[in-house]
């Protein structure tokens, strides 16, 4: 399947395709490559897990700390795995929240009567009653299984797992060990793959604790660390370790330790995830997901408007931000400014994403004067200088940014550097960005 970043382009030659793409949402999963089954009984919606799944496209190249992902609180404390107790905080098993949008999980390890176990708290976990315990092995099981299924439908989705660790030091090295055993390394990426790839990297040190390395590591890299053909899906981070601990403690060959700098919050409820993701937060970890829930299938998307892309009447393949911030396809000849994009002193973002960088967003971003087809996005942007390059915004505050552009020049609609028109009826099509890649 084609990666979603092209290779840069200095210039556009465009080919106008005489397909036309299907409109009905359910095909365009099928003719995407998009489709595969959940393991529920919910009808899920379909148009909204086609753009949630082209925004996925949409960072994969991006370093993860400049992306907002859904996630799962509680990932494990699921009556789907038996449990009857009142505070099951979710309803699906762990690989049906992934499959219906979740990009991050949450796991509480515990130790129970000299075994691990995931449950919520020392005091439930030595309950002998509480049926929230749930084995190792069965979450693990599901997440090899749901790695298996992508390897079969040729996805690039990725997941983080977020261990909260309340077992000892010498019990971090059996979870290690569990790992290996029941998901395998020709899943998990490690740290040692990281300092492989990035030999100076910022989280590089002559430890082996590492940090989850946000600012470096992306989707792509995770998949493309075997090669061409590379199997890695997973990343796993403690949280909550042991002080004690070693920095060369073994466990740190296969797990991250600590954030990294991804700032989260967890809701209940039908609470917006734009409202937290405006505020630039990275992370939202959500209670109780369904196959048919408003807030990853419709909330979780801050790119495509609703109901786009829909390539509607005569075919629509360039993509615009409109003044709401949300993306729509037009046809490719109409006239329209362009948004550009430019680094700040040659780096990609000067802070981190939710603090003193979500106000570097408005630097970085500017429109041009002139009006044109979609194929003049590049030369336009370079009229202004250098420095500046027709392109797409990866997060929700670079959309918030070029909103408030568009309102300041009285503009509905600006071109972004996106589109379908090259691939579009192809078996492998989808939007793809046609500018710097990350």
């Amino acid at each position: 399947m084609k990666k979603l970043c092209s290779a840069l382009l200095t210039g556009f030659t465009l080919i106008s395709s005489t397909l036309v793409a299907e409109t009905d949402p359910y095909s365009m999963l099928v003719q995407f490559n998009l489709y595969y089954d959940y393991d529920t009984e919910q009808r899920t919606d379909d148009h909204a897990k086609y753009a949630l799944e082209l925004q996925r496209r949409l960072t994969y190249s991006t370093p993860i700390r400049y992306t907002q992902v859904l996630a799962t609180h509680n990932s494990y404390n699921s009556d789907a795995y038996g449990a009857i107790w009142v505070g099951a905080e979710q309803s699906l098993r762990v690989k049906d929240q992934i499959d219906v949008g979740a990009e991050i999980i949450e796991l509480d390890l515990h130790q129970f009567s000299g075994e691990q176990v995931f449950c919520h708290g020392s005091f439930y976990c030595n309950f002998w009653f509480d049926p929230q315990r749930i084995p190792i092995a069965t979450v693990l099981g599901d997440l090899k299984d749901w790695a298996y299924k992508q390897d079969q439908h040729g996805t690039d989705r990725t997941v983080i797992v977020h261990i909260e660790n309340a077992v000892s030091s010498g019990a971090q090295a059996t979870f290690k060990a569990h790992l290996i055993s029941q998901i395998g390394l020709d899943y998990i990426y490690t740290p040692e793959d990281y300092k492989e790839d990035f030999p100076n990297g910022l989280e590089v040190a002559s430890h082996k604790r590492t940090s989850l390395p946000t600012r470096e590591l992306s989707r792509k890299t995770i998949r493309q660390h075997d090669g061409l053909n590379g199997k890695k899906r997973f990343v796993f981070f403690w949280t909550k370790n042991d002080s004690n601990t070693d920095n060369n403690h073994e466990s740190f060959d296969v797990v991250f330790d600590g954030w990294g700098g991804l700032n989260r919050h967890w809701k209940s409820g039908d609470d917006d995830s734009l409202d937290n993701w405006d505020d630039g937060i990275n992370t939202i970890e959500h209670y109780d997901v369904s196959a048919t829930d408003s807030r990853f299938q419709n909330k979780g998307l801050w790119s495509w408007g609703e109901g786009e892309p829909n390539d509607h009447g005569t075919g629509e393949d360039c993509a615009v931000i409109r003044g709401d911030g949300r993306f729509n396809d037009r046809q490719c000849d109409r006239s329209s400014v362009f948004a550009c994009k430019k680094r700040l002193n040659g780096a990609l973002h000067v802070d981190d994403l939710k603090d003193d960088g979500a106000t570097d967003y408005l630097s970085m971003w500017t429109l041009t004067t002139a009006k044109a087809a979609w194929s003049s996005g590049e030369s336009e942007c370079q009229s202004l200088g250098s420095q500046w390059h027709f392109d797409v915004p990866r997060n929700m505050l670079e959309a918030l940014a070029l909103k408030d552009k568009l309102a300041a020049v009285g503009e509905t609609v600006a071109w972004v550097a996106y589109t379908d028109q090259e691939d579009e009826g192809a078996t492998e099509g989808d939007f793809i960005i046609t500018t710097v890649d990350y």
